[in-house]
């Protein structure tokens, strides 16, 4: 299926060295296709770790650089990943990923870090001014918890029209195992849209503001 999409991959928590790569994927571009792609890259990473320390559970220092980042990608679809000169966004997806390598040691050697993920589909404007800020934001959390509802993400609807079905006058989230809250979005997605946010480490009787 040619439902294309593009994942733009950043780097966060090496001081002003700030690195992004975007990468184009031709079809399948999905979240129950691309999210358990992410995790295959993110096993990669950790494989090549292990060539170093076999007893880690995970990846090293490498899967906090934004372009190693992308050539684990790359490596775990060959055939769909391309990477791209620059960031504009493509008048035809249907998707768009923001793949975050956080790096919560300064990026030291013995870095282990964290891959967070930011869905996102067009807005009612993209299609006449296909830029990131006519994208809208319908779910964010770290890897591990976005893998376990790609189902679900795939079903919030695609277009302004579908998201009428839900109470656009509230801003509503999905956090993992817990029923719909009250959740704050951040500029330029506060028309209330319906956004999933997984936190694992979220207190499931608070509700933000």
């Amino acid at each position: 299926m040619s439902t294309r999409c593009q994942v733009k991959v950043t780097q966060e928590g090496l001081g002003d060295w700030k690195d992004e790569i975007t990468l184009y994927h031709h079809c399948d571009g999905y979240p129950t296709n691309m999210i358990p792609l992410f995790k295959e890259a993110w096993d990669i990473a950790t494989k090549q770790n292990q060539r170093w320390s076999k007893d880690a559970t995970g990846p090293g220092w490498e899967a906090g650089r934004a372009g190693k980042v992308a050539s684990f990608l790359c490596a775990a679809d060959p055939g769909q990943f391309e990477p791209e000169a620059g960031h504009a966004l493509h008048g035809d997806i249907e998707w768009y990923y923001i793949l975050s390598a956080v790096n919560e040691n300064s990026g030291s050697v013995s870095e282990n870090p964290v891959w967070k993920i930011n869905v996102y589909i067009p807005g009612r404007s993209f299609w006449d001014n296909s830029v990131e800020n006519n994208m809208v934001l319908i779910a964010e959390g770290k890897l591990s918890e976005i893998l376990k509802r790609a189902e679900e993400i795939e079903e919030t609807p695609s277009d302004d029209q579908k998201m009428a079905r839900f109470n656009i006058n509230l801003n509503i989230a999905i956090l993992s195992r817990v029923s719909l809250l009250e959740a704050k979005v951040e500029e330029p997605f506060k028309k209330g849209r319906r956004v999933i946010v997984f936190d694992e480490n979220e207190d499931k009787n608070k509700k933000t503001s």
